[in-house]
């Protein structure tokens, strides 16, 4: 069978281990495809906390997405809410989730525990965000259209000299008007990569990220008319893990100073907010060092605070809407009146869901695996009983609702 004879143009789902990768090109697993009914709430908590659409420049500017649910639960779908909104906001810069505001969305998470310099590699992941999600481009996009306007005959030099104009760092303003900053950056390291973990004793970039991101990037994102920006950093616990008071007390105060009390571009205008995504255990970590930098007060690390939004688990009928969304993504046509899931049975689809705890990551990849074993055996519509029979056949245990950690999306 072919997957035009299920009305798709392909499996929809991703294959094992269905991990989340941001920057791929594949919206099965890059985190474009999000159901956002299932996600109503928490999306409208994120507007009107982080974005104020009415009063952008009232927004808070740190705070929280939580894992509702075990200390140590992973799987809600902390990293898809985050990707999406990137997703979304830079999708025209803003336009769709703020009408009267030019805005970005950066996305950082870390490959491994990070053993020193933390916020030093929280600057270069966002550095490497930039440049992957294009806003550096779009920075000399927009500078080369307003000389364009103003019938400037040499364009390149006019970008540059607009970024000098507001202060930015004259190797770094030639690198964006360029558009060689990804070379610019790697000529600092002696493996000329980006990669995470750098070569031993290699530092030079990492002496200069904070001053990179946090004045000069902000500042050539403002000469493009940007008026603010998101910072989503993940799996923060990359850094609480790491044993010893110090290391977390030096990493939220430098946090705070960069962030709020420093001479960078960032503090003065408070141009970022910033959003972190933990779970009780981590916060545990952190909270002592957060108040030693003085943080609690106004940013307090509490689910309930009004600088957090809590994560729950999926329910049934959630985890059916992110099993439909990844089907219409892929449909030919429209589903089977009596069948919305089709080639899925409604109950079967339920119960695929259901037995996997409504956990998008496990029952995503097992239902790519079965509509695989559907085709191979000429099966054309996927009933209970053949769900079932997959799952006792490659004897996959039950999942409770509640699960384990490391089960994350």
């Amino acid at each position: 069978m072919n997957y035009a004879d299920f009305r798709l143009k392909e499996n929809p789902f991703p294959p094992p281990p269905a991990i989340l990768n941001p920057f791929s090109a594949d919206p099965k697993v890059n985190g474009q495809i999000f159901a956002t009914k299932a996600r109503e709430r928490e999306l409208a908590a994120f507007q009107l906390k982080f974005m104020r659409p009415e009063s952008f420049q009232n927004r808070y500017r740190l705070g929280f997405l939580w894992a509702k649910g075990d200390p140590e639960e992973r799987g809600q779908g902390k990293t898809a809410f985050l990707v999406y909104l990137r997703h979304r906001i830079n999708d025209g810069w803003g336009s769709k989730m703020l009408p009267n505001e030019k805005a970005c969305a950066l996305y950082v998470d870390f490959p491994t525990v990070i053993k020193d310099y933390p916020l030093e590699h929280i600057s270069q992941c966002a550095l490497t965000s930039c440049i992957r999600d294009e806003v550096f481009s779009q920075v000399k996009a927009s500078l080369e259209n307003k000389a364009r306007e103003l019938g400037i005959p040499d364009v390149n030099n006019w970008v540059l000299e607009s970024l000098i104009a507001k202060r930015v760092e004259r190797q770094f303003a030639k690198a964006i008007a360029d558009g060689t900053v990804e070379d610019y950056l790697k000529s600092m390291r002696k493996d000329r990569s980006l990669d995470i973990p750098r070569p031993p004793r290699d530092t030079l970039l990492l002496t200069k990220t904070n001053n990179l991101f946090f004045t000069h990037t902000v500042r050539a994102l403002q000469a493009a008319g940007f008026a603010g920006g998101f910072l989503f950093i993940d799996d923060i616990e990359r850094i609480t893990d790491l044993p010893g008071r110090k290391h977390l007390e030096t990493f939220a105060k430098n946090l705070g100073i960069i962030l709020f009390r420093s001479d960078s571009e960032q503090a003065i205008g408070r141009f970022f907010t910033v959003v972190l995504t933990t779970h009780a255990t981590a916060a545990l970590k952190l909270s002592s060092a957060w108040v030693a930098a003085g943080l609690a007060g106004v940013y307090p690390i509490n689910p309930e605070a009004d600088n957090s939004i809590e994560l729950p688990s999926l329910s049934t009928e959630g985890a059916l809407e992110v099993f439909d969304a990844y089907l219409r993504e892929a449909r030919t046509g429209e589903s089977v009146a009596d069948r919305p899931y089709d080639p899925f049975e409604t109950d079967a689809a339920r119960s695929l869901v259901e037995w996997f705890g409504n956990h998008p990551r496990l029952f995503l990849s097992n239902a790519h695996s079965m509509l695989e074993q559907a085709r191979a055996s000429n099966v054309r519509v996927l009933d209970k009983g053949f769900v079932d029979g997959y799952l006792k056949s490659v004897r996959v245990p039950k999942v409770p609702t509640k699960l384990p950690a490391r089960f994350g999306l």
